[in-house]
């Protein structure tokens, strides 16, 4: 036997022994044989059968804690025949792995010999398929997970990464190997931030923040980012992990957002709420400057005949038209703001006195004289602008307010007229007219309620009807809720009006239910200075008593900014009406001042999402990435969408891809009388099916 030259090669196979013998542990992965002293002659596959000589010490091969337990067992199996022990071997991809031994005594010519029998434990085994499993797994994860994964070593040098980062910055495996991730971001990143990270790393083992990285075409990106440490046994760092988030879509809609919040999806100018936002700076800096500021408030004339003749689509392009001229027209003076419907506000930050506001204003009508082309044809529009000024006014609530009062004092003497806010109540006639008419509208039976109907999206058939509100003044003629619901805000009288409003459409909606319409409810309007008042649920619970309307069957709309004016009051007054039955809808929802987080905190059954968020369906892919977020989020909060504003058969299509359960708008029904809502819905149909 080649003992000690420590040289492996391979033996022919040969016959050791006559005498059979059975491995004790059964399936023994390798057979050798050694002398009592532990120094091996040759290893024999099992299997095969082929024999590989290998001197040196059978010792070599596990840990230094076994190998005086390793010779004291070879020397009692020689003295007593046979022994059995457990060994952990040393080195290689199975080092610490315990395995089974047993050796028995043979006879080799003069020579005593032990042939020994090696096998991994079953159990260990198994751990060590199990754990390759794993790493197998997380493998696998890593390249198929989402987010870039960096592997460092104790020095933050790039191991590896995964698929998912190649793809965000275009480095690849190759590119990174050895390099630490900082490297790539060195024109971008501030020494500054590297050094707060390393020492946040140090501190608490982990650091997560948004930054600025760079790809490889040279391009920039905004990242989520984060670096976690991974310690030994000992607590040593050995290795750290880096996670990269692309943020570039997620800034983009966030723009997106941010920009429908605070303006007009139909103009693209700011909306009423950029306007009191710039109002109140511009208040504040004129009185603490003495110089003056001024505020526009136009109303176009007559613009109800464009939709009425043409259309709404039209009637949007040409308030998109008019309002690109009016911002060319205050450019260099001030900026213009769309409020709403066909108002519109232009600021003047930038004037020496009243008299450059009065040639504002007229350069605005004169620009509104030359045509809009729209429809084929030449529209010529004029436009109701009044006028407000700070100082007198020190406020900005009151600078608007003067502004729409002498807007509407424009509006009664006529077509293209300019007014001023003088500082006396007199400008302001006809809301005190309004509010002095109010009395007495419901008394003399000048209010009345129109119904525009919801649809279901599927069926087409109406799942209910939302009460309007319509004032047939005896001078002033059909006066639109527009003009006289802010200055029933602003009296008082609103309350009022809505307990009339209330209670009417509760009695037509039992009144339908006695008919045999049953399979819908009512909708209907309430302020949040209505919601305010102490005995609101009071009077709202004697309401339905005296017209015995089941709660069931009632709807009551509030506007998201309404909510949030509130909030605590809100969601006491919400979780009551819930406990009484009573369906809770969000109007206008997108254009006020919550977002879809808020909508955790109560307790709404419906969501009617603002028309500005379905006008440009299905064209518009910002608007239709918000709308599909509106509503996934209302079904995971079980909120039922009501879409407003659908006026195309291409709307209403793209909706119900969306899921949408409901709609309303000029597609199906425009407002109308209750005797005309009872034909609709005896007939089970849409008032107008798309082909």
């Amino acid at each position: 036997m080649d003992q000690g030259t420590g040289r492996c090669g391979p033996l022919p196979k040969k016959k050791t022994s006559n005498r059979r013998m059975a491995p004790p542990l059964g399936g023994a992965k390798l057979v050798f044989v050694c002398d009592p002293a532990g120094t091996t002659g040759f290893w024999q596959h099992p299997i095969n059968g082929a024999r590989t000589r290998c001197g040196g010490a059978l010792t070599q091969r596990f840990s230094s804690e076994d190998k005086q337990k390793i010779r004291e067992a070879l020397a009692s199996a020689d003295r007593s025949g046979r022994g059995s022990f457990v060994a952990a071997l040393e080195g290689g991809s199975h080092a610490g792995t315990l395995v089974d031994i047993h050796v028995e005594r043979m006879q080799m010519g003069p020579r005593h010999l032990l042939l020994g029998f090696m096998q991994i434990q079953p159990a260990a085994a198994a751990a060590d398929k199990a754990l390759e499993e794993k790493l197998d797994l997380a493998s696998q994860a890593l390249e198929h997970i989402a987010e870039g994964i960096l592997i460092l070593d104790g020095d933050l040098h790039v191991i590896s990464v995964n698929r998912a980062y190649t793809n965000i910055t275009g480095y690849t495996q190759a590119d990174m190997a050895g390099k630490t991730p900082f490297c790539m971001q060195e024109e971008v990143m501030p020494p500054a931030l590297r050094k707060e990270i390393l020492q946040a790393v140090a501190s608490s083992g982990h650091w997560r923040g948004e930054l600025q990285d760079k790809r490889a075409n040279g391009g920039t990106f905004p990242e989520l980012a984060s670096l976690s440490v991974v310690r030994d046994k000992r607590g040593h760092p050995i290795q750290y992990v880096a996670v990269v988030t692309d943020m570039t879509q997620l800034h983009k809609y966030e723009d997106r957002m941010a920009f429908l919040a605070s303006h007009d999806s139909l103009t693209g100018l700011p909306n009423r709420f950029m306007l009191m936002r710039r109002l109140t700076q511009a208040v504040e800096h004129a009185v603490r400057s003495h110089t003056p500021m001024a505020l526009l408030y136009l109303d176009i004339d007559n613009f109800a005949l464009v939709n009425s003749s043409f259309g709404t689509a039209v009637g949007d392009e040409v308030l998109r038209k008019l309002a690109h001229r009016l911002q060319e027209t205050a450019a260099g003076w001030g900026e213009a703001f769309h409020l709403g419907s066909d108002g519109f506000g232009v600021l003047l930050s930038n004037i020496e006195s009243k008299k450059d506001a009065l040639e504002m204003a007229q350069s605005i009508l004169a620009g509104l004289e030359a045509p809009l082309q729209a429809a084929g044809q030449n529209l010529y529009l004029s436009a109701s602008i009044g006028i407000a000024m700070a100082p007198p006014d020190q406020d900005a609530q009151l600078v608007f307010r003067h502004a729409g009062h002498a807007m509407h004092a424009a509006m009664r003497r006529g077509a293209g007229s300019i007014e001023c806010f003088a500082g006396t109540e007199s400008d302001a006639s006809e809301s005190l007219r309004l509010a002095t008419g109010l009395r007495q509208a419901m008394e003399h039976g000048e209010l009345f309620l129109h119904y525009q109907p919801y649809f279901d999206l599927y069926s087409g058939s109406i799942s209910g009807a939302e009460a309007l509100l319509r004032w047939q003044h005896p001078e002033l003629g059909l006066i639109p809720p527009a003009r006289f619901i802010p200055v029933a805000e602003e009296t008082g009288h609103i309350v009022r009006l809505g307990e009339w409003v209330l209670k009417s459409a509760c009695l037509q909606m039992r009144a339908w239910q006695d008919a045999g319409l049953q399979d819908m409810h009512m909708a209907v309007n309430i302020s949040a200075r209505q919601m305010r008042q102490p005995d609101f649920l009071d009077r709202l619970v004697s309401i339905l008593d005296e017209t015995g309307l089941l709660p069931g069957s009632l709807v009551l709309e509030l506007t998201e900014s309404s909510m949030m004016e509130d909030p605590e009051r809100t969601r006491a007054v919400f979780d009551q009406l819930h406990a009484l039955g009573v369906g809770i809808a969000i109007d206008d929802f997108g254009t006020g001042y919550s977002s879809l987080n808020y909508l955790r905190q109560y307790r709404v059954d419906y969501l009617k999402v603002d028309r500005a968020f379905v006008s440009n369906l299905p064209h518009d892919e910002h608007q239709q990435a918000i709308m599909r977020a509106i509503i996934a989020m209302a079904k995971s909060l079980d909120i039922l969408v009501i879409a407003e504003g659908v006026e195309t058969a291409a709307q209403w299509e793209f909706l119900k891809t969306l899921e949408c359960e409901q709609g309303q708008g000029f597609l199906f029904a425009h407002p109308q009388p209750a005797a005309s809502i009872e034909e609709l819905m005896r007939t089970g149909a849409m008032f107008f099916r798309p082909e």
